[in-house]
């Protein structure tokens, strides 16, 4: 049995718009264009030759290089566009992101953030709590619990902050909304925590929405008939897919219906998983649920992308007791920690795993990865064992002969 594990690497290396700066990108560019961006009926007004993303990007011309035919010729949903431009002009975390969006930064970055606001939001939240005569107002100094970074993120996060107060890198001051009394007839607050937690994953939802349209208008319709000649996209039993796009159905579902397992659910579909992973506060008697919707596993449930990795496990399980070899594939996935408690099952319920890094430093990357999820001697004696293999993964090329409709 073979089973290949996706991440966004294999939608890179089909140079397709799938980084999370495209998305920003994308984002911004429509901001920029006002109501002119109504002109962008095809996908070249945003990635062709004419456009400023083309010429300030060296991956979006290869985009543009490899699937101009698709580019120029494909229209773009005007309503779902009018739907994205709505949102993204009143999103928090389109305005968060903004302010912290670099050329290098990858969506594992993105999802580090989530994880950095929701610590710094708790850390507010628990600090309040201790103040005997709150007034929606917090000053930091060196004797209470906040750290500037705390203050910092929820200036540039913005939506809580009291209007017509001036940002200090300080001070904190929450509109009244976000506030209840705590004693009839005084002054003193409380914050109305839940109403805040609530409004922040409403807004994750709705980012969620604009990326849902994104990956359906800029990437699934340009991922319609370029193939690779790389056969290992061919020879897997089964796919594991952390992508939310689905260009292997697309490009490799041919002669052989492999089944796909997307465990982050895809854009078609409408049920994206997009948030932090679990983490020891998980696993205490008294566990803390104010922000438990925005973690993965819960996440997996609501939308039911957990079955999907049940059934693979269901799958493993079988194999093993037909006493089937069961061999792991990964190109694309970084083997990040956010996906730990998938990647690490899978990896040590599998007899072989080879890994396809596209770059030295990718190489790097994934050893480092890899060590701090099994820790060094574990991963040695895998290595000593010939069940891990890193490979290097053969540039793309395109498979000749076959163009798909």
């Amino acid at each position: 049995m073979k089973v290949l594990v996706l991440g966004n690497g294999f939608d890179l290396y089909h140079k397709l718009p799938t980084r999370y700066l495209d998305l920003m990108n994308v984002i911004k560019r429509l901001k920029e264009l006002g109501g002119e961006y109504k002109k962008c009926n095809y996908i070249g007004f945003m990635f062709g030759k004419g456009s400023p993303l083309y010429a300030e990007d060296e991956f979006i011309r290869e985009c543009y290089k490899l699937h101009s035919d698709v580019i120029k010729g494909t229209k773009i949903n005007m309503e779902k566009l009018d739907e994205m431009v709505e949102l993204a002009n009143k999103n928090m975390w389109v305005a968060y992101f903004e302010k912290i969006c670099e050329a290098d930064i990858g969506w594992i970055d993105f999802e580090k953030e989530i994880v950095d606001v929701i610590r710094s939001f708790k850390r507010i939240f628990d600090y309040t709590r201790t103040i005997e005569a709150f007034y929606g107002e917090i000053e930091w100094s060196n004797e209470n619990q906040l750290l500037l970074e705390d203050i910092e993120r929820f200036n540039k996060f913005g939506g809580f902050y009291a209007q017509n107060t001036v940002i200090d890198s300080t001070y904190i001051a929450f509109d009244e909304m976000y506030l209840t009394p705590e004693i009839t007839n005084t002054e003193v607050r409380r914050l109305d925590e839940e109403k805040i937690i609530a409004k922040m994953y409403q807004e994750l939802r709705d980012f969620i929405k604009i990326l849902n349209i994104y990956i359906e208008q800029f990437v699934d319709q340009i991922a319609v008939n370029k193939v690779s000649n790389n056969d290992i996209f061919e020879q897997a039993d089964y796919v594991v897919n952390f992508n939310y796009t689905n260009v292997y159905e697309k490009l490799y579902q041919r002669e052989k219906d492999i089944p796909v397992f997307h465990i982050h659910g895809i854009a078609k579909e409408q049920n994206i998983v997009l948030g932090v992973n679990a983490d020891a506060d998980d696993e205490l008697e008294q566990l803390d649920t104010r922000f438990i919707k925005f973690k993965k596993y819960f996440q997996r449930l609501e939308g039911g992308t957990d079955l999907a990795y049940a059934q693979i496990l269901e799958i493993y399980d079988q194999m093993t007791i037909m006493g089937a070899e069961k061999e792991l594939y990964f190109v694309g996935h970084s083997l990040d920690v956010t996906d730990e408690d998938i990647i690490k099952e899978l990896i040590e319920r599998s007899d072989s795993v080879e890994i396809y890094y596209h770059s030295k430093q990718a190489l790097t990357d994934y050893i480092t990865n890899l060590v701090k999820l099994f820790g060094k001697r574990e991963m040695i004696q895998m290595r000593l064992e010939k069940k891990l293999k890193l490979k290097e993964l053969p540039k793309f090329q395109l498979r000749k002969g076959i163009v798909k409709e």
